[in-house]
């Protein structure tokens, strides 16, 4: 009888490679791009107003790159532009002169 310790792997699946690439990782893959490297000057740490406002939207643009992860029934992604009369060049870069997160803005 065959040693179960040294035997050889019956099965003829693809192999399986782990990557550490999900919940409970202690680095997660492209976590460099995650960090605060935009701040001027370079290092500093981030206002609490920056914590709560920087890039805490989904964004297909910018981080959903496979579209929204939902959808209506009939089709129409989660979110468009165009429902709404705000207007901005760029949402990511523009921050509020007064810091202002926690109070309704009309």
């Amino acid at each position: 009888m065959a040693d179960p310790t040294t035997a050889e792997p019956t099965s003829t699946g693809p192999a399986i490679h782990i990557t550490n690439a999900g919940a409970g990782a202690s680095k997660f893959s492209g976590s460099d791009s995650r960090s605060f490297n935009y701040f001027t000057p370079k290092g500093r740490s981030a206002s609490v107003y920056e914590d709560v406002t920087v890039d805490v939207q989904p964004d297909p643009t910018r981080y959903l790159l496979q579209g929204w992860l939902y959808a209506f029934a009939d089709g129409v992604a989660g979110f468009s532009e165009t429902w709404t009369k705000l207007q901005s060049s760029d949402w990511h870069v523009f921050r509020d002169p007064n810091e202002q997160w926690h109070r309704t803005i009309y």
